[in-house]
């Protein structure tokens, strides 16, 4: 485990010994480590559905929109046959 995920599972760990009524913050680390978005981009953006825009940007067949999840390029893409898809 990377020191940056050893100080997340040691922040989470000491939330349990928390009382709920304790207001308190994320450590940075939740929000810089790298292991932990590696983490997250396998077990939660690649298994779960994204909400990327509105039907209406997409009205017509042939009208497409990038996107980009994880520093994934995507393209969305309203088909001649109706269906939007990735």
């Amino acid at each position: 485990m990377t020191e940056g995920l050893a100080r997340v599972k040691a922040a989470l760990e000491g939330t349990l010994q928390s009382s709920h009524d304790r207001a308190w913050t994320m450590h940075a680390d939740f929000y810089t480590a790298p292991d932990l978005l590696a983490l997250e981009v396998e077990h939660l953006f690649k298994k779960e559905w994204h909400c990327v825009g509105r039907v209406e940007k997409l009205a017509g067949p042939g009208q497409f929109m990038p996107y980009r999840l994880a520093k994934e390029p995507m393209v969305i893409t309203h088909g001649c046959d109706g269906v939007i898809r990735t």
